[in-house]
This record gives structure tokens, sequence and C-alpha cells, in this order.
């Protein structure tokens, strides 16, 4: 095991235990051993606390084991307790199991201890993990049950599978009276359909959100709700269920009915309102006109529609000032100076205060104004109307949900509840207060201008009415507001009025959610793991101000934490930093799955290197969970305060990192994966197709170098004929010292390797427990890690499998399984190379006994027959001339020297007084002698060694114009072996002495040849002879 195990010994014998010790020692188990032998000894260490296990011998003196198990189980219910003792009965163990003992082991058997100690660890770690496990399940589901918003779970088919307490709530069922049911039981009669298109969308992979709908209660009700419905996905990505959150909006409805209703209210107001309202085009051509308007000079509306105002009512000084609203776009109030507007012969001259208000499109350029004009013809009557309308701007103000502030010389002259609200001053407080009393004094030079901008007349393009500015509450707070600001001018100067509203919340939303975007967009642009994190540890500086962000990264294997990535001026300090399981804060983190925040980071004793904050000051760390299990975690640095604010927008951002770490691990263990299944392919290729050695090693050792990312890579074999291992082939070396590589099988780290067949696994290579033997042939190399993996084929070692690294390697299982799965292939390739070197020795050996058979049996037909004696020989070396001259193989040409040596064997069956006559034969003989090729082939066909040779032997006699025996084939049916060697046969024939005749010259045999050409002889194979033997 890699971790240390805590032992708490209680053992009265000095022997016993240190027997113990070296038993656990032995089997390779890391542990740090406490004996106690009192019972007063053993009860302070349980107070102490820290022990993994406790081992307990049954008999002490004043002491026994079973009471020391109930005084553990009292204080540490889980932790495995074992007996271990040379006095314990059957009775008396199985008491002790009965009483919370986890195992039992016999002192005269301990080589059960290690496994039991093993077993028992494993055991309490499950135990452990499953409590856990439990622990967040019950949170998730109190956090699903402990929500406002309805979360429904149902299946694709809208059956109810889950109803929280939210849901009860909105829809007024219990969680009894729906699970099971369809979900169409909320949908209004003659909605179902809405549901049904739903579901579709859920299965065909859609994600809805924010769908706006109606829904029934359980008591009638209709609701208004927002749907967000999502597929449910089990392991493999298939979509199995459907999962509602709905968020009951009904007076948010009520809020926008409200809202269209005043809309129309003010519609209603321009067409109704006493005030005569006039809207005009930049020409001052009428465009619309209010009855009220109309009907004070005695006209329709209608009547001034396209009309100009000045033709209408000329009058240059009002039109010079129409002109100039139209030009600098800043509105005009006249409330001192009377407008005439008509005069009437009945009631004489009428007087109306007016205002020019400019209108603006949506470039902000003025296309119109609107004119306001008040009758003031009876004084007593303009002055109570003004006084009311006040009194109607007030009850509308101060209703009002936005702040809303008048200012005049920057002193603030108007302040509503609603600016109460916002910024903490009651009007009696702030009113006659300088403007500057709300606003930061970095600000302040902002606002100025903006006043400036409203009072210069001929500015053609006024600031936007609509700004977004920091405000001070009235502690001194800062906080952000939007404001509508308008502004109009008196005889008494320029006088601003802002409606404000406080955006804090908005702001804080709109922050977190660029935050999560802008995250979310980088991490799916990075293509691998390796890109991936530093651009999302720089990220967190951005967003968070932060002086270190750092990545932490649980080992599956040992569980132990590694700080893999730091960034920023501290958090680059905290890199490479290993930490044991559930150690620090990370691994507090990584083991509960729940966030951590200290701001008092420096003093938080969970915090394992406060040597390392360099005036940090706070820190936050959050897990990386992949299917709700912890795999890692993130941290920042700050010097300022971190809130709950940045807590939940780092939790939000984690989240969408884990997947995002997750999704490219995944891809780059795939890719690795098909990777090295690739590189065994082409492994397995070259040593099924390559027979020499050493290539097969090559590939394998090059491809081993390239998958595992190590530096080099050698194979040392089994010397057959001394007990050593030596030098077979390398990789990735600077030097050639390796090539002198020669280990003692069992010694060193390569030679103890071979004798246990076990892998070596050796990070530290010159600190490790067994000592590297060629620590000087290689020290040039410069290697820091050494693994060595046994070749083992049939049983048999044939060597080892080194491999090296040139800094710290800590592998990962796959990794090792992966290089013991390359040694298995080059122990395959070197048995091959043996196999096929004996199989080529004996194969050799074979043909050898079969050509000095065949030779035999040539010698003997020529004995026999006298008359033929040496023809054999000689016909053999004029075939293999001409078949190569023909193009016939190399492979081919093995059997038609056979085929030759062999073409009378046949006669071996003719009975001598026929073989041998020295006269003619009788025609009665002639068919005798006719059958020797059936002979042969009945002779040679039942061996299978010999059958590729047989065209000679059975076909020698055939002729091409099919008057040859024994079956009269013809033309190409004629194998083209026997082809070749039957015009070689006649011409040695012709060529020799005879018992019956002188040999031919050479014009005479050859003008014989030329006669059988298209008769005995293939035409082609006869041109091809002639110009052999012209050479010749």
């Amino acid at each position: 095991m890699n971790n240390v195990i805590h032992i708490l010994h209680l053992e009265d014998d000095a022997a016993d235990a240190e027997l113990v010790k070296a038993i656990l020692e032995s089997a390779m188990l890391s542990c740090q051993i406490f004996v106690v032998r009192t019972r007063d000894e053993f009860s302070t260490e349980l107070c102490h606390g820290g022990y993994d296990i406790i081992i307990a011998d049954y008999r002490l003196p004043a002491f026994d084991g079973m009471s020391a198990l109930r005084l553990a189980r009292e204080q540490y219910p889980d932790i495995p307790f074992i007996f271990v003792s040379g006095a314990l009965g059957e009775d008396a163990a199985i008491q002790g199991l009965r009483e919370g003992a986890t195992d039992y082991v016999l002192k005269q058997n301990l080589s059960r201890l290690a496994p039991a100690v093993e077993r028992a660890l494993r055991e309490a770690e499950n135990r452990h993990e499953r409590k856990r496990a439990e622990e967040r399940i019950t949170q998730l589901a109190a956090i699903v049950q402990s929500t406002d918003d309805a979360i429904i779970g149902k299946t694709l088919d809208g059956i109810i599978t889950s109803w929280n307490r939210g849901a009860e709530r909105t829809y007024g069922y219990t969680e009894s009276e729906v699970i099971g049911k369809s979900i169409s039981i909320l949908a209004l009669p003659g909605h179902e359909q809405e549901i049904t298109k739903l579901l579709a969308d859920i299965k065909a992979g859609k994600h809805i959100e924010h769908f706006e709908t109606v829904r029934r209660r359980k008591d009638g009700q209709e609701i208004h709700v927002s749907l967000t419905v999502s597929p449910v996905r089990d392991a493999e990505g298939n979509i199995i269920a459907a999962s509602t959150i709905a968020r009951d909006i009904t007076m948010q409805k009520r809020d926008e009915e409200a809202l269209r209703k005043t809309n129309q209210l003010l519609e209603r107001v321009f067409s109704t309102t006493e005030f005569l309202l006039a809207y005009l085009d930049a020409d001052f051509n009428f465009l619309r006109v209010n009855l009220a308007y109309a009907q004070a000079d005695e006209k329709t509306p209608e009547f001034f529609i396209g009309k100009n105002h000045f033709a209408l009512y000329p009058d240059a000084e009002n039109e010079e000032i129409f002109r100039q609203v139209i030009q600098t776009g800043k509105p005009y109030v006249a409330l001192a100076k009377p407008f005439i507007y008509a005069e009437h012969p009945e009631r004489g001259m009428t007087y109306w205060n007016w205002t020019l208000q400019p209108v603006r499109d949506a470039t902000g350029c003025v296309t119109g104004l609107v004119m306001i004009l008040i009758n003031v013809t009876e004084r007593e009557r303009a002055i109570v109307a003004l006084h009311e309308s006040e009194e109607r701007f007030r009850a509308v103000a101060e209703s009002a949900n936005e702040g809303i502030i008048s200012v005049h010389k920057s002193e603030i002259v108007y302040w509503n509840k609603a600016a109460q609200a916002i910024f903490g001053y009651t009007a009696k407080e702030i009113l006659g207060q300088s403007i500057a009393t709300l606003i930061p004094s970095e600000d302040l030079e902002r606002y100025r201008e903006i006043m400036r901008q409203r009072n210069v007349e001929d500015d053609p393009h006024p600031t936007a009415n609509l700004v977004e500015a920091i405000a001070l509450k009235k502690g001194g707070t800062k906080f952000p507001i939007e404001a509508s600001v308008g502004s109009w001018q008196t005889h008494d100067g320029a006088f601003f009025t802002a409606m404000v509203r406080d955006i804090t919340d908005r702001k804080h939303h709109e922050s977190e959610r660029e935050a999560i975007i802008t995250v979310a967009n980088i991490l799916r642009s990075a293509p691998t793991r390796a890109e991936m994190l530093p651009v999302l540890l720089d990220q967190l500086l951005d967003l968070f101000q932060a002086v270190g962000a750092t990545l932490a990264m649980q080992n599956p294997v040992t569980g132990e934490t590694l700080i893999e990535l730091g960034r920023g001026a501290v958090g680059k300090d905290f890199t490479g930093i290993k930490m044991l399981p559930g150690e620090g804060i990370s691994g507090r983190v990584i083991a509960s799955g729940k966030p951590y925040l200290s701001n008092d980071i420096q003093n938080d004793k969970l915090f394992l290197r406060p040597d390392l904050l360099n005036g940090a000051k706070a820190a936050a760390c959050v897990p990386l969970l992949s299917q709700d299990r912890p795999f890692g975690a993130i941290w920042i640095l700050s010097k300022n305060p971190i809130d709950e604010t940045m807590m939940r927008l780092l939790m939000a951002i984690a989240d969408i990192a884990a997947n995002a770490i997750h999704r490219t691990t995944l891809h780059e263990q795939t890719q690795r994966r098909l990777d090295r299944l690739t590189a065994l392919h082409h492994i397995d290729t070259t040593i099924s197709a390559s027979l020499e050695l050493q290539v097969s090693l090559n590939v394998l050792l090059s491809n081993l170098v390239a998958q595992l990312g190590v530096d080099a890579a050698d194979i040392m074999a089994v010397n057959s004929y001394a007990p050593t291992l030596e030098y077979a082939a390398g990789f990735g070396f600077r030097t050639r010292n390796i090539e002198h590589s020669i280990v003692r099988l069992g010694v060193g780290q390569a030679g103890r390797t071979a004798q246990e067949r076990r892998l070596g696994v050796f990070p530290e290579l010159h600190h490790a427990r067994i000592k590297f033997e060629r620590a000087i042939l290689l020290r040039d190399e410069g290697f820091v890690s050494h693994f060595v993996a046994p070749l083992i084929a049939k049983g048999q070692i044939e060597g080892v499998l080194e491999v090296f690294h040139r800094s710290r390697i800590e592998p990962e299982l796959e990794w090792l399984e992966f290089l013991e799965t390359l040694a298995s292939r080059a122990a395959i390739a070197i048995d091959n190379a043996a196999l096929f070197k004996n199989l080529e020795l004996s194969n050799a050996e074979l043909s050898q006994a079969y050509d000095a058979t065949i030779q035999g049996w040539s010698a003997a037909l020529d004995l026999r027959d006298k008359e033929t004696e040496g023809h054999t020989l000689r016909v053999t070396e004029l075939t293999l001339r001409l078949a190569a001259r023909l193009g016939m193989r190399d492979t081919e040409l093995v059997h038609v020297r056979r085929g030759t040596l062999l073409h009378d064997i046949g006669k071996m069956g003719i009975p001598d007084g026929i073989l041998l006559k020295p006269g003619a034969l009788t025609a009665e003989e002639w068919e005798i002698m006719r059958l020797h090729p059936v002979y042969a082939y009945d002779l040679l066909s039942p061996i299978a060694y010999l059958r590729p040779a047989l065209d000679i032997p059975f076909c020698h006699h055939e002729k091409w114009d099919g008057t040859g025996y024994p079956r009269g084939l013809k033309d190409e049916e004629i194998p083209l072996a026997a082809r070749i060697f039957s015009i070689v046969d006649v011409w040695d024939a012709l060529s020799n002495d005879r018992p019956y005749r002188p040999k031919w010259s050479v014009q005479e045999a050859t003008e014989y040849i030329k006669k059988e050409d298209g008769k005995s002889f293939d035409p082609m194979i006869t041109q091809a002879f002639l110009k052999l033997i012209v050479q010749a």
C-alpha cells in the first residue's frame, strides 16, 4: 500500500511485537506501529487517536483483548480491530467477532496477518465512502425539497416520478396524489397538446428555457408559470426521462397587465387632457393635436393636420424660439411670457403659458417638437390649476417605484419616498444639500460635464437621457444606479430631474453571467487539457482580482492531492505541492465535496503552507465535481475579503470547468488508448510479418517511447548459456554505453525483476531500495526514473524490458499495464524468433535428407539401366537452365530439379527383360514400357513432399500434337515443366552414344529438334532451347 498505516498494537511480549512488525514490513506495508502493554497505556493512546487499525493480543497479565475491544468500540466504533493471539479458542474468537472485532489471526499462522490488515482497511474505507455518499444524497434531496420552485421528474411519456415541496406549494397537489399520474392533470382543458409537444422536444434532445404558459392548480385556479424543461440522460448519454423546473409568475403577469393598462391610460390622457398638446415636425407643420387644442380655436383636430403653425398664427419672435429648439435640441419653457394664441371677438385676447420639448429619433436627431399650452387667461383659475397639477405630480412622484430627484443650482430641491429608500436619506436630511453628497468624488467631474452639456444652448447633441453611474448611500457605500435625466430652463436658471433606479442586483447578475459566458467560451475553445488549465486560472485571476489561482487534482489510485498548476504572483509557488488524502483544505474540500471560504487564511490551521501566502489574506476553495463525485478543486487567493457573491460565481465557474476538464480528460484518455491500440497493432503486425527479431524489437521500442512519453528503453535478453541478461535492442539513449550492459540474474533492479518475475517500479532510480547496478555505465544519460518489466513467454523468462526517463515519473495504473502489455509482445517476439530459427534448421536438415534420398533413387536407376548412366545428371543441369530462362521462379525450380532427377523412376516397375533387352521391343513390350510414367505417378503421388514434382515423371512423354503417352495430352494441357524437360531429354538422347547407335552431331540433333517443332515440342520452348544451345 502507498499510504502509511498507523497501528496501535496491544502486546506484552516484545518479541511477538517485533515479529508482527517484521511480518507487515515483509508484505510491503508501510506502517507506523505504537506498542502498548497495559490498560492505562491503551486507554491513553485511544484518547490521542489518529490510528487506522488496532491489533491486540487476547490474553495479557493484567489486561485482556476483549476488554480492549470494548474500550475501542466505545470511542471508535468504526476502527478495524484484529486479535492476534496464540491462545484464542474458537468460542472466544466467535464472541470477539460478535462484539465488533474485525478478524482474528493465530500467532501460529501469522502469514494471514498482512492480508487481514489490508482487507480490514479496505472494508473500513468502503464503509466510510458509502456513508459520505449517503450524506451527499441526503443534502441534494434537502436542496430539492427546500426550493420554492416546483421541481418535477417525469418519464418520456409524461408520467410523474418525483414531486418536491415547491411543486406542492405551486400546484396544491401532494406527492402521493400525483406520483404515477400523467403531467397532463396540470394542463388546462384543451391544452394537452402543448404538453405532448414539450415531451416530443425533450425526446429530440432539446432544452427548453423560460417557456411561459398557464397551468391549473388542484383547486381549479389558473396560474401563470415559467417552465424550464431538460432531458435526463443515463451514463451512456441516452435520454431516459425529463425534468421540469416551474416558477409561479402569476404576480409578474399581473404587473405586466397593469403596465399595459397604464400605457392605455396615458393615451387616453393625451386625448382627454385639458392641456393643449400639439406635435409638430421640424418645419413646424402639425402632425397631431389633441381635442383640447382644437377646441380652443373652435376647430376640429383634423383641421390642423399638415398645416404650418406660423401660417395659421404668424409670430416672428416665437418662430425664432421654435427654430432654436429644433437646432439646439434644448427644451424651451415660457412661464413668465404668455403666448398669444388667438384673438376672439367676444372674449378678447387669450394667453397661454407654453413649453416646447424637442422630439428625437433613434439616432438622437431632432425631428420635431411637442408644444404644451396652458390657458392663463384667468390668473386665479390658472393658479388653482397649477396647484392642482403640482399635487397630481407630487402624488404620482411619491407613489413611483423609482427615486425622483430635482436639482437646481447643484442643490437638491425635490426628493420622493423612493429616493429615501434607495439612498437612505430622509427628505428633511437631504433637501438643500449639494448633489455632490450623493456622488463619489472621482465621479463629480463626470456629473458636472453632464450638467454643462445640458446647459449649453447651442449643443445639437445633448447627452442621452438614460445614464448609468455610481452613487453613494447615506453610510458612504457605493452602488450602481440607472438614471433618466431631464432638464428645463426657467427664469431662475436650469432645473434637472432624474428618475433613479438601484441596479445593484442587476449588475451582479450581469457580471456573473458575463464571467460565466467568458469562461465557458474560453474553455470550449481550448482543444486540450494542457492548454485549458492555464487559461482557466488566468481568467480567475482577472475576474476576482486575485493574486493566485491554483488547480488541485486527486490521484485516483493513491488518493493523494497534487497542486497541478498555480498561476499569479502567489499561486505559481504552489505548483507541484503534494498532500496526503484528506490533508489540508484541498483534501478536505475534495473529500467532502463542499466549498471552503476563509477570510483569515494566514491564521487558518487547515492551511498547510502559510509561508507561501506572500500577503494574501483570503482564500476560497470549491470542488470540481463529475457526476456528483469530487475529483479536484479550484483555489483563489486574494489580498481582499471574499464575499458570498464571489463564492457563488466561483462555484458556477467550477461547475463549467469540471465539465470541461472531465470532457477533455475523457477525450485525451480515449485518444491515448486509441494511439496505444494503433501502436500495439503496428507492433503485432511487425512481429507477425517480420522474420528479423531486431526489426520487431526496434519497432516495439520506438512505439513504447512515443506512447509512454519516456526518454529511452531497451531490452535485455537472457543468455541461454550463462545466468545473465545481455543487451538485445535499445532506443533513445544518448550514448552507446547501454550496448555493453551485462547483468547477472538476481542482481540489481533488472536482475531482481527477471528473477522475481514481477514489475519493478523505481521512480527515484538512485534512491531505490534495490541498487541500480549500472549507475556508472549510464551516468552520462542523466536518468532519474527506471521501470523494469519481465519478459515471460510460455512460462519461461526471456529477458526484461527497461524504461528510463530523465525526470521523475509517477505513473498511473493504466501506464504500468500498458508497459506490461508491451513486455508481453517483446517476449512473444523473442520466443517467435527462437521458434523460427529452430524451424529453419529443422527444415534445412529435412530438405537435405529428401534431396539425398532423391539422388540415391536416381543413382540406383542409373545403376540398373547402364544404357542411360549419367543421363539424369546431364538433363537436370540443362533443364534447370532452360526453365530459368523461361522465367520460372526459384521455388518452382526446386520441384523441376526433383522431377528431373526422378523422371524415369517409373522404370523401376518395368521388368529387366524388357528394360535391358538389347534388340528392338515388340508391340506388347512397348505397351508395358509406356506404362512407366503411370508407375512413376503411382509411386510418387502418395508422397506429399514430391507431389509438386510429378509433372515431369508423369508427363515427359506427352507430345505437343497430342500423340504422346500415357494420356495423350496436347498443347498447353501438358504442364510447362514436362514440356521443357521433354525437349532436353530428346536432345541428350541424340547427343550421347547408345548401344544401338552412335551419338548424333550437334547439327543433326538441331535439325531433328526443328523438325519436331510443333509436333513433339512446344514452339515457344523450342525457340528458347535453340538459343540456349547456340549460346552454349
